[in-house]
């Protein structure tokens, strides 16, 4: 999700991320880590606000603050009997997208989540869906 190019520093290597606008499917995850739905995020939109940048010998992560579009389909079993499906249409939220690149130039980097998303106030994890 996250194309970047790596620009070479004396400090050694760094990577300047880019959400592409691509849709993608993403599995949301409550805050006990359950499934609880599929989303088709149609649009990410990066912000100015760039949260935490951290290094190790191997790899950077950078925390970025993001605008989502999506479409969510939630599944749930309140009772344990019958599952009950909702659809959210061009559900408009923020989130903090988690990206890695490793040392090796060659590699795009790789969007590893996209943390704290609200919907309908409750908390939520995207994580891809390879």
């Amino acid at each position: 999700m996250a194309l970047t190019h790596s620009t070479p520093s004396i400090a050694g290597f760094g990577f300047i991320p880019s959400l592409p606008k691509e849709p993608r499917r993403f599995t949301m995850h409550d805050t006990v880590g359950r499934s609880v739905a599929m989303v088709h995020v149609t649009d990410v939109e990066s912000t100015p606000v760039r949260v935490v940048t951290t290094r190790t010998e191997s790899d950077i992560r950078k925390e970025i603050v993001c605008r989502v579009t999506c479409d969510i389909k939630l599944t749930a079993s309140p009772h344990g009997i019958i599952p009950v499906e909702s659809v959210l249409s061009q559900c408009v939220t923020y989130g903090v997208a988690i990206i890695k690149q490793t040392s090796n130039a060659k590699q795009s980097a790789e969007l590893i989540s996209i943390n704290n998303v609200h919907v309908n106030g409750q908390s939520y994890t995207l994580l891809p869906a390879y």
